[in-house]
C-alpha cells in the first residue's frame, strides 16, 4: 500500500493534514513541532547520544556566499516534546571555519562531516555536547569557476580503518545538461586533510 502526506503551510510551521494512514493505526502516529526558529535547517543527523544535530544557515538568502553556518543540537531534556537548543559550533564566531550555506551532515564514530557550497568541513565531537564543543579538524576546499550554478550538496562517508574514511560527494555542474570541463574545479585539503 502507498503512503501519502498532505502538508499545509502556516507561517513557519508545516502541518500534516492527511497522513493517509489506515484509521486502525492512526493512534500510533503523532505529529508535533519539535523545534522552531531554525534558519534554513537543511542538514540533520542523529548524534551518538540520541539527540539530533541540525545544520542551519545564518543569513536572509540561502545562496548568499557571506552566510555562516551553525550546528545546533536538539534534545528534549524536560520531556515536554519540544527541543532545547544548544549551538555546538557557530561559524559567525571569529576564527571559526563554517562559512556558506550548510547542505548535508553525516556522522560516523566521533566525527561530523558538513558540506557547504564550497567546502566540506570535518569536526570531532567532544566528550559532552556543551555549547561550542565541536573541534574543527580540517576541510576540503573547492575552487569553482565563476558563474557556476550548482555546487557540492550531496555527502556520504564510510569508515576504512581507524580514523580513516572514504568520503563521497558531488561537485554539481557548471550549467544544466552539459558536462563540466575537466580541470575546471580544484580541491585542496586544510589542517592535515589528505587527498
Amino acid at each position: 500500500t502507498g503512503f501519502s502526506l498532505a502538508l499545509s503551510f502556516s507561517g513557519e510551521a508545516v502541518r500534516a493534514t492527511n497522513l493517509g494512514i489506515d484509521p486502525m493505526f492512526q493512534d500510533r502516529f503523532r505529529i508535533t513541532e519539535f523545534a522552531t526558529g531554525l534558519n534554513f535547517p537543511t542538514g540533520l543527523v542523529q548524534l551518538k547520544d540520541g539527540s539530533l544535530l541540525v545544520g542551519t544557515t545564518q543569513g536572509s538568502n540561502f545562496f548568499d556566499p557571506q552566510n555562516t553556518g551553525q550546528l545546533v543540537r536538539l534534545q528534549d531534556t524536560n520531556g515536554d516534546g519540544v527541543a532545547e537548543k544548544t549551538i555546538l559550533y557557530d561559524g559567525a564566531i571569529a576564527g571559526n571555519k563554517l562559512s556558506g550555506s550548510i547542505g548535508g551532515i553525516r556522522a560516523i564514530d566521533d566525527y561530523l562531516f558538513v558540506n557547504t557550497l564550497d567546502r566540506i568541513s570535518v569536526f570531532q565531537q567532544g566528550a559532552d555536547f556543551s555549547a561550542n564543543s565541536l573541534a574543527f579538524k580540517g576541510s576540503l576546499d573547492f575552487s569553482f569557476p565563476a558563474n557556476r550554478y550548482q555546487a557540492s550538496s550531496a555527502l556520504a562517508v564510510r569508515p576504512t580503518g581507524t580514523q580513516q574514511f572514504e568520503l563521497f560527494f558531488n561537485l554539481g555542474a557548471t550549467v544544466n545538461n552539459l558536462a563540466t570541463p575537466s580541470g575546471s574545479i580544484s580541491i585542496a585539503g586544510q589542517n592535515g586533510i589528505a587527498l
